[in-house]
């Protein structure tokens, strides 16, 4: 029995999906106690936030170590939460962002600053 969330056995293998500890949330339901989406896989992330514009880049970039997420790598569908730090290494320079807003659907190019607030980001010359 999973103590956070209630859950069976089997369901709890499953990541839960809200960060608050008196949450209900069933896991695959994206939604938390409150209705706001709390999670979103990253490679979505990084695809609707406009800081890799395509989903198969983003995906790329996370199979081959360039993303991660608390400072450990993450896998394209790893979910990511608001407060979490995500890092790109992109080929010339890394970027650091924490995580202000989780998208729900498509967001427009001028509002896609609020989901995120750059923390660090370091240009890196050809040399090194």
């Amino acid at each position: 029995m999973c103590v956070r969330l209630g859950l069976s056995p089997f369901a709890s293998r499953l990541s839960p999906l809200c960060s608050k500890t008196d949450c209900r949330a069933e896991p695959g339901v994206r939604t938390c106690c409150s209705g706001e989406w709390c999670c979103v896989r990253i490679d979505l992330f990084l695809k609707k936030t406009g800081l890799i514009k395509h989903r198969a880049e983003a995906k790329r970039a996370c199979d081959h170590g360039a993303v991660a997420i608390d400072g450990q790598p993450a896998k394209p569908g790893r979910s990511v939460e608001v407060g979490q730090r995500v890092r790109i290494a992109y080929p010339r320079r890394f970027l650091e962002v924490e995580v202000l807003m989780v998208p729900e659907g498509n967001v427009r190019k001028t509002e896609r600053e609020k989901c995120y607030r750059v923390v660090e980001e370091t240009v890196r010359s050809w040399e090194e």
